[in-house]
């Protein structure tokens, strides 16, 4: 009878800890609980945008021909020097969607996406009160959204990267040496690795200063040659100068455009807020390196939209334990404790749940998007005439590339804006978005054409208007015609 008692009472020990736990941490597993859901809802389709079929088609590219440099895929840009920063990041994509279908690839960008945040969440929670890490990650999570892309690797690599710097700020190690090798690998799956390699350059300019100097100058020195650590060389800078430097990119693709007030990026202004805030109010609490790498990243959302994600994976790791010092946290009372750890749990069967619906119905949900009867309407029409070329839009141009490989040099143009001279990314925009000069400009060399009704609802109307067409397809996202 002792025995079973003692198995009784340490169940209920057991319980009970866990109940704490749940309540300690609830507000973050809310939090997260809501973001998994979230993402999960919106992963088919939402996350398959046309990123995600330049990737995949960038990456068959280079499984079957190797690291490319010259164009044979788009009419308009044949022969035109092509630099693959994300060669490396497309092929893994690549061989990954060939090798579990684009559902699984579809599952495993979401959790590309959670695992940093999940991450970034225990490394705050070390120093700080899940209430402030909470709040911090409710500021990030308009920003912490992602498509089946090449950034996901960045955003994975990102998070404990910088953990390892802010910890090197603090207690200089042989371990910052890591950062370099990282750097290098990097370079080849995506362009964030310009910010990261600005943040070592930045670490090592103050430890140069702060008498380390050895060590800063090889941090400084290592982050700037990372950059070139790729199978382009110094010609890597090309493709730099084609996206960051190129004035029609933040005139025409928003998330090349700087941040406004008001809808999704109100949080990241209150972020800011918050920082500049408890900077000044706590200056010591965060180091040089840390104060300036939040200034670094905050300049950069500033300056772009999808470099917003940095500032907010900075503050989600730096500023809750600072918050706590302004503000510090109170235990709750009992009943709210519990409450709370009610909520957690309800909140985490909703996320599976909501899961599990997002599975059962995602094959559907991409066939809506991306109609195979679009995709059989062109291949036949492209069958009946060897000679006829492809005008479609910036959203399906690479979604028929990847199903109809056959096209490569038979279609206008894909989402490769930097293989395109200005005057030929100028026209494409003109065309898709029916802006003058002439906005019918780029369609008389074209015989089949491909519209995503709801992308380019003007472009659509224009061919519904339009003398001369006949309509192959025309279903709830996509319409397919022929000359």
């Amino acid at each position: 009878m002792s025995s079973i008692a003692t198995s009784v009472g340490a169940r209920r020990v057991r319980c009970r800890r866990l109940g704490d736990r749940l309540a300690d941490e609830a507000l973050v597993i809310t939090f997260l609980g809501t973001l998994v859901a979230l993402l999960a809802a919106a992963s088919s389709p939402y996350l398959l945008q046309p990123d995600s079929w330049l990737t995949f088609v960038g990456g068959r590219e280079i499984a079957a021909h190797g690291v490319p440099r010259i164009d044979s895929l788009a009419i308009m840009s044949h022969g035109h020097r092509w630099i693959d920063q994300q060669w490396l990041g497309q092929l893994l994509t690549y061989r990954l969607v060939a090798t579990v279908g684009i559902g699984a690839t579809l599952a495993i960008f979401t959790a590309l996406v959670i695992a940093p945040v999940v991450l970034a969440c225990g490394l705050a929670r070390r120093r700080a009160s899940a209430r402030s890490v909470a709040l911090f990650g409710v500021l990030a999570f308009p920003m912490l959204f992602c498509a089946v892309r090449t950034q996901a690797f960045s955003f994975l690599l990102f998070v404990p990267f910088f953990a390892l710097l802010c910890s090197e700020s603090r207690r200089a190690t042989r371990r910052v040496w890591l950062a370099l090798p990282v750097l290098a690998l990097w370079a080849n799956l995506h362009g964030a690795v310009v910010v990261a390699a600005a943040l070592v350059a930045l670490l090592g300019a103050t430890d140069f200063f702060a008498g380390r100097r050895l060590r800063g100058a090889g941090l400084v020195a290592g982050a700037t040659a990372s950059i070139f650590a790729t199978p382009y060389g110094f010609g890597i800078v090309g493709y730099y100068a084609s996206t960051m430097g190129n004035p029609l990119f933040r005139k025409y693709i928003t998330e090349w455009q700087s941040p406004t007030f008001a809808g999704t990026f109100m949080p990241f202004f209150v972020a800011a807020g918050f920082a500049l805030v408890l900077v000044a109010r706590r200056p010591r609490s965060l180091t040089f390196f840390e104060m300036s790498a939040l200034a670094l990243t905050l300049v950069g959302g500033l300056m772009a939209q999808r470099s917003v994600v940095w500032f907010s994976y900075a503050s989600l790791l730096l500023l809750p334990a600072v918050l706590d010092e302004v503000w510090p946290a109170r235990r709750l009372a009992s009943s709210t404790r519990t409450a709370l750890a009610g909520l957690a749990t309800l909140w985490a069967t909703v996320a599976l749940v909501v899961i599990a619906h997002a599975v059962s119905v995602g094959g559907r949900k991409i066939n809506v998007a991306y109609p195979p009867a679009a995709v059989q309407a062109v291949r036949a029409a492209i069958a009946a005439d060897p000679t006829a070329r492809v005008l479609a839009d910036d959203r399906t141009a690479d979604w028929l590339l990847y199903k109809l490989p056959q096209l490569g040099d038979r279609i206008a143009f894909d989402g490769r804006w930097e293989v395109l001279s200005q005057p030929q990314f100028a026209l494409v925009r003109n065309y898709v978005t029916q802006q003058e000069p002439d906005p019918g400009a780029l369609m008389r060399r074209y015989q089949i054409l491909v519209v995503d009704r709801t992308w380019h609802p003007k472009l659509y109307r224009w061919y519904e208007a339009m003398r001369g067409l006949r309509v192959l397809y025309r279903g709830s996202r996509v319409a397919v015609y022929v000359r």
